[in-house]
Formats: structure tokens, sequence, C-alpha cells
């Protein structure tokens, strides 16, 4: 019923018979700091998402949260730390932090150098096809255009699978003839 405090008191008080309620805890903490965010009340929030972090130190949504409020308040190297935090707390959802590393990159005149091997060593480390389209969906400049969509080829061509493959018909070239080919894998999907 979103009350919060409710739920973070009743935690805190079971959670040294049952610890496993510190991801709970976490979560609820998480709740009150997008409440704050909400209302643009960044510090409390931040708050919330130490809280968080403090209950439950894998609660990649507290770092991917804290990533939002310090991009927005255009502290984009804290931000890429927090997003990056997200590689060790849950690597399930590393796609989800792409756009937001390159977007605080890009915000801070990155050299183009550090987001390409960044995100290469992502791919390499992960070899995740969801990591993969979170990349291609990026608009990069064309300098970096090219060297991303190298990569993506490479990685591509080593991981081959039907969701790539939809991806790559769904985003590529739109030549007529591939058609057949784009219903075909749209029925497989």
């Amino acid at each position: 019923e979103k009350e919060w405090d409710k739920a973070i008191s009743i935690a805190q008080g079971i959670i040294k018979e049952q610890p496993k309620t510190q991801v709970a805890l976490a979560h609820y903490y998480c709740e009150m700091a997008e409440a704050s965010i909400s209302q643009m009340e960044y510090k409390t929030a931040r708050s919330y998402l130490k809280m968080a972090l403090n209950a439950d130190k894998r609660c990649a949504r507290a770092s991917m949260l804290e990533g939002e409020i310090l991009f927005h308040n255009n502290q984009l190297k804290q931000a890429i730390k927090s997003y990056k935090r997200v590689e060790q707390q849950d690597p399930e959802i590393l796609s989800e932090i792409i756009k937001p590393i390159y977007q605080s990159y890009a915000g801070l005149m990155f050299n183009k150098n550090d987001v390409v091997n960044y995100l290469k060593e992502i791919l390499d480390k992960h070899q995740s096809i969801s990591i993969a389209i979170a990349i291609a969906d990026i608009r990069f400049d064309e300098n970096l255009q090219l060297q991303v969509t190298d990569i993506l080829n490479s990685f591509l061509t080593t991981h081959p699978s039907i969701l790539s493959i939809k991806h790559l018909l769904e985003n590529g070239d739109t030549n007529p003839t591939l058609s057949p080919i784009k219903n075909i894998v749209s029925r497989l999907w």
C-alpha cells in the first residue's frame, strides 16, 4: 500500500532474525528515494539511497537512481561511478545503464576512446546480446559510430542469435528484399 515508512520499520525489526530482509529494506528505501526525486528533493533522495546501499550493497536500483540524480545535477564523473557499480551488483541489468553512461561521458566532452574501450570491455566480459542491442540503440557521432559498429559487428559474428538478427533487420538496412527474412524472424521470435 506504499506505506514505506511502516515497511521500513517492520523490516528493521526483523532483519536480525531474517537477514534476507535487507533486500526488501533496500527496495523500500529506493521507493522513498523515487518519491523524493519526483518532488525534486535530491538531497533527501540521496540520503535514502545511501541507506538502501547500507542495507544491501548489491542494490543496483539504488546505484542507478543515484547515477540519475548525479547526472541531473551535472556531477557526471560521480554519475559514471554510480552507473558502473551496477556491473558488480547485478550484471543482468547492465543494458539499462549503457545509455546513461554514454550520456554522462558525452556531457564530460570525453575522450572518445574511453567510451569505446568501456563498451568493448563490457561486451567482451559479459557477452550479452541485450548489452549489444543497448549499444546499437545509441546514436553516436559519426566518428564514434564507425568504431562502435565495428565492435558490434565483431560481437554479433562471434555471438549470433535470433534476437541479434531480428534487431539488425528492424534497425538496419531498409532493402525490400529483406522483408521475407524479417517476417520469418518475427514469427520465430
